[in-house]
């Protein structure tokens, strides 16, 4: 007998069923209804266990069914074994595809194929259906190949698992047939309710059941008295279906209207209201609005937060449990994190009703990183991903200390295995052997799964892989400890998700010994597949505790009984969602499918109506107060309408006024409602009024409130709003400690110490004062490759300066040097450098080696160049890398501060002391360095003018002061044929020194030469009106180079007076072109902002 009982949502149907149940009864609900379904029972039925009545769902009926009869032991293949399958004969089966060709192996396209064979056994079709469907196109149109491709894949499948194991969605085969042998079954009552629809599988269980069961009573929700009857649609179409099932096989059939005695009047009016017309035309209107709000927010997170706030108040204010509110939002990929961070604030612990993937788990992904550092033959990402996860035998010191070796000498591959031998000079003996013993500990079970990694059958290494997993690692008591850690830390969603990986691990790997054990090993196959099943593993967690706040979208948000009703997100394409369903067949097709007599899979209609009969379930449910909000403006800031559920509610309560979000909302009351949230609102508050506006009765007993209860939360918040990034001077003791390495001796500073204080105090304080440790990686950088070629100048300088020698008399190698002969001395030169250069480093590869062939190449034009430079004019005597300081060969620069002296001594690269008795000062560079007068007078750039005193003393006049720029020449011809000598010509011009010279005849031949035209050493030119600047630097008068030596002295004894008092402004220098913070890598640690007072530019 089958009874069908029908009424819309305004009728307690739970009730109705529970007072019609016998002494013996099943009911079959939804999957995921189960457990509320058995509260509901123990609510309607008022007892304290479940005797003789039993809640089901399809799954554990057939278990149950099984047990009793037999029959249950099978091989099964689950969604996981099926995705690696299909893995797998996608890889061998790739030259068959058409369409799908290039995309075989991507998890998303075998995501996609899954769930289609999975919707497709549900819907009773196989692979044969797809073949027959194919030949009803053109064939060669593009759904025909689709089809195609799929069917291939599909019966693949299909003949890897015929006769050896069977298919998950199979299982309601294996029962069906049992059914008339069940006690379970056989004359009981069954009563079925909570679907909405049935696919032609279930309707098989169904029609089963009706057949064997003494009568089988299906409630659906469904009217068809209103105007609003087309929301009933798919449960009329459900009703029919089951009738005409009923007459084929003989079993009688009724519909019954539940009784209006049954309608629930404990429901608000508005409530009731929106049940009846919320999908009738035309619409009754109602001024009974009393329980419903509406609210329109600024963007998401405003929404989220006014949300929070709402339920609060339903739970201090109104009596409500979290267990009577039911909160709701239909894009959870989106808005679901936003949602949880608001709602953690306001204290309220959420429970998000969606499946959670495994692959960001730290025990999966220290698996993988195990699996992967063998394949990958140690790769270096992969060991010290292994190292990071956490699952590792070293500490996060350890962890840190071997990677920052592993980074600075380039470790990779077999170089693990091996003791690690770069590095005495900085690590000593001690600290090398430190590294190693960690290396060794680190990679210790490595070494064990490599053994294992040499199986003959994949059965035999997945059997050795899980005792690996479960002997040498101890994973399963690691993963133990990991929950009882984070419990501790009140990480309880977290914890049962890592309770439930094992158990995930374990069945892949028994999947995959079923799929796969017989065949040859073959280790990125077992890798590839590994991965790919458990990226489709999914957990389903229960809530933490019963009086807990649940999350979910509307369709998984089954809620039985609840007061309160919050929904999130009522905005257009997310309540309905208008999103086409994504998959291999568009809805188009899917259509053309059904339309041909053949449905293969659910069609976009059917979701459509399902989801419209979700949103008419769940919003006809709340009892006593609904709270439905929408957005101006997605997470990007873009702009969003609301939804025509929204707009039709609105139509509905004329009277209803839409308020705006609890942040620009007149009433701002609820935002003092929790302890996180309510401290950043009081606090905006105080700003406020420290502006100008007034504070609100509420809001000072809220301030007084906190003062008094919780009086160091207040005081947070009012240094918070009187936060400067003012940096208090140190002290001259505190100063000498901290830039003094002996605080017993006088200061010394070198020139760029300086240069960089006067640039930025505070960057000079973590530099100088901190000292954070560079990570200076084992390869020719551009530190190490300017370090070789300032070595060549050096070296070349030093051989061809002779004492007593004039540089540019006739006599001097400086004259006599030929072009070939100071390249083979600057080949020589770098090849000495080289050979025991930072413990090899230019031996260390084919890429080093390379480097160190190109700078051979470019130092040879660099020196040749400066050997040109030095010819074209006249100096007497030129001293490379020349000291100054205490044990100097020059004295140093003396501050007297109060009568303590600080010391500025140095190495200036080169002084040319020119014919005249003048002194040149050559700063070599291989940055981006260009000198700029403005910049030297305000301190920005310092060091060639403390050179330059350095250097003259007391009695020495000055020349100038240059930099030359080392770097490969460039020179752009493009259209044009050129000579060598024009070449050459051009090359010279690119390497013209940066800088400025006393504007005196005499100083410009010694350094400049005779020359016509635009010089070759420095930007000058000669005119009909004598010699001219050729661009902002060249020349300088007497007197206004003077001006600038006295500005720069100036400059120089302020910022050691400054630093010896222990100013560290965060006060970096801009100047038109850059400023002290463009390449400042401590800009994270100083938060310079301007919004912050303390914070300001020292503008040039």
């Amino acid at each position: 007998m089958l009874n069908i009982f029908y009424g819309r949502e305004n009728i307690d149907k739970e009730k109705f069923i529970f007072e019609q149940l016998g002494k013996r009864a099943l009911v079959m609900v939804p999957d995921q209804y189960t457990l509320e379904a058995e509260k509901q029972a123990f609510r309607h039925l008022g007892v304290s266990s479940l005797m003789d009545i039993e809640i089901v769902s399809a799954t554990s009926l057939g278990n149950n069914i099984l047990k009793e009869i037999g029959g249950n032991r099978r091989n099964f293949i689950n969604k996981y074994g099926r995705h690696m399958l299909l893995y797998k004969s996608a890889r061998e089966r790739r030259e068959d595809l058409k369409v799908f060709r290039g995309m075989e192996t991507k998890s998303s396209f075998l995501d996609a194929v899954n769930n289609f064979i999975s919707e497709m056994k549900q819907y009773d079709c196989g692979s044969d259906d797809l073949k027959e469907m194919s030949l009803r196109f053109k064939t060669d149109s593009y759904t025909s190949g689709k089809l195609q491709d799929i069917y291939i894949l599909f019966s693949e499948y299909e003949k890897q698992i015929k006769g050896k194991y069977t298919d998950s969605e199979d299982y309601i085969d294996l029962y069906l047939e049992k059914i008339k042998e069940s006690s379970l079954v056989c004359g009981n009552s069954i009563w079925v309710y909570g679907f909405d629809s049935f696919a032609p599988k279930t309707m098989a269980l169904l029609g089963q059941l009706m057949t064997y069961a003494g009568d089988v009573n299906l409630v659906l929700t469904w009217d068809d008295k209103r105007s609003d009857r087309d929301l009933f649609e798919l449960t009329g179409m459900v009703m029919e279906n089951a009738e005409k099932l009923a007459k084929s096989l003989g079993v009688s059939h009724k519909r019954f209207k539940i009784p209006d005695t049954y309608e629930r009047s404990d429901k608000i009016k508005a409530v009731r209201h929106i049940e009846r017309e919320l999908y009738t035309l035309p619409s009754a209107k109602s001024f009974h609005n009393e329980g419903l709000t509406l609210t329109e927010a600024a963007g998401v997170y405003n929404e989220a937060e006014s949300a929070a706030a709402y339920v609060l108040h339903l739970v201090r204010d109104k009596g409500l449990r979290y267990r009577d509110i039911r909160l709701v939002c239909n894009d959870l990929e989106g808005r679901g994190a936003i949602i949880q961070k608001v709602f953690e604030e306001y204290g309220i612990e959420l429970f998000s009703d969606t499946k959670r993937d495994i692959m960001a788990n730290p025990v999966v992904k220290h698996i993988l990183s195990l699996i992967d550092v063998v394949i990958e033959n140690y790769r270096s990402d992969k060991v010290l991903s292994m190292l990071k996860s956490g699952f590792g035998d070293l500490k996060y010191d350890e962890v840190a200390d071997l990677e920052n070796y592993a980074i600075k000498y380039k470790i990779k591959g077999n170089m693990w295995k091996k003791p690690f031998r770069r590095g005495k000079e900085e690590y000593g003996e001690e600290g090398l052997k430190h590294i190693n013993e960690l290396r060794k500990k680190a990679l210790a079970s490595v070494i064990v799964l490599e053994e294992v990694f040499k199986s003959q059958t994949t059965g035999e290494f997945i059997e050795s892989f899980y005792n690996y997993l479960c002997t040498e690692l101890k994973l399963r008591d690691r993963i133990l400890d990991f929950i009882a850690k984070q419990e501790q830390k009140n990480f309880f969603e977290l914890a049962e998700e890592t309770a439930h990986i094992w158990e995930s691990i374990a069945d892949i790997l028994n999947q995959m010994y079923e799929i796969m054990g017989e065949e040859s090993f073959d280790a990125e196959m077992f890798r590839d597949i590994f991965v790919t099943g458990l990226g489709q593993v999914e957990i389903g967690l229960l809530p933490p505790t019963e009086d807990g706040l649940v999350l979910g979208n509307i369709q998984r948000s089954r809620s039985g009984r609840i007061k309160a009703l919050v929904v999130i997100g009522a905005n257009e394409g997310i309540l309905p969602q208008e999103k086409p369903t994504q998959g291999l067949f568009s809805a188009e097709e899917r259509e053309l499918f059904r339309n041909d007599g053949k449905e293969l899979c659910k069609v976009d209609s059917i979701r459509f109506m399902e989801e419209r009969l979700a949103i008419y379930r769940t919003l006809s449910s709340p009892s006593e107060y609904m709270w439905i909000s929408y957005s101006l403006t997605d997470e990007a800031g873009g702009q969003i309408r609301p939804s025509r559920i929204f707009l039709k509610i609105k139509e509905l309560f004329p009277e209803a006024e839409v308020s705006r979000d609890l942040i620009n909302g007149d009433d701002d009351g609820l935002l003092i409602n929790s302890m996180l949230s309510g401290r950043r609102h009081i606090s905006r508050k105080i700003l406020a009024a420290g502006e100008g506006d007034g504070v609100e009765h509420r809001w000072k007993s809220a301030i007084g409130w906190l003062q008094q209860n919780h009086p160091e939360d207040i005081g947070e918040i009012r240094n918070s709003i009187a936060f400067t990034n003012r940096q208090e001077a140190l002290g001259r003791e505190a100063s000498s400690a901290l830039f003094n390495k002996n605080p017993y001796k006088a200061l010394s500073l070198s020139p760029s110490r300086v240069e960089r204080y006067a640039r930025c105090p505070f960057s000079h304080l973590v530099s100088y004062g901190f000292r954070p440790e560079e990570r200076r990686v084992f390869e020719a950088a551009p530190r190490e490759i300017g370090d070789i070629y300032h070595r060549c100048l050096m070296a070349l300088t030093e051989k061809l300066t002779e004492d007593g020698v004039p540089v540019t008399s006739s006599k001097s190698h400086w004259m006599t040097l030929t072009k070939e002969e100071c390249c083979e001395m600057v080949e020589k030169e770098i090849e000495q450098i080289t050979v025991l250069y930072r413990e090899g480093l230019f031996n260390s590869g084919n890429l080093e080696e390379y480097r160190q062939k190109r700078i051979v190449k470019i130092c040879s034009q660099v020196c040749w160049t400066v050997v040109e430079q030095v010819r074209a004019g006249k100096i007497d005597r030129i001293e490379p890398e020349i000291s100054f300081g205490r044990n100097g060969k020059l004295p140093p620069l003396e501050v007297d501060i109060d009568g303590e002296k600080v010391y500025i001594e140095g190495i200036i690269d080169r002084v040319d002391f020119l014919q005249n008795g003048r002194i040149k000062i050559v700063d070599y560079k291989t940055g981006r360095e260009t000198f700029d007068v403005k910049e030297a007078a305000a301190g920005y750039r310092l060091q060639l003018m403390t050179y330059l005193e350095a250097a003259c003393g007391e009695k020495g006049k000055p020349a100038g002061v240059f930099y030359f720029k080392i770097k490969e020449p460039s020179v752009d011809f493009s259209g044009r044929e050129v000579d060598e000598e024009t070449l050459q010509k051009e090359v010279r011009k690119s390497f013209k020194l940066d800088g400025i010279m006393v504007e005196e005849p005499e100083v410009i031949e010694d350094i400049a030469g005779n020359f016509e035209g635009y010089s070759e050493i420095v930007p000058i030119r000669a005119t009909a009106d004598g010699i001219r600047n050729t661009g902002k630097n060249g020349l300088m008068a007497e007197e206004e180079f003077a001006e600038l030596q006295s500005a720069a002295a100036d400059r120089i004894r302020q910022a050691c007076i400054d630093l010896a008092k222990g100013k560290i402004d965060i006060h970096p220098m801009k100047t038109e072109e850059t400023s002290a913070c463009a390449f400042c890598r401590y800009k994270g640690i100083c938060r310079f902002d301007t919004v912050f007072e303390g914070c300001s530019f020292n503008i040039i």
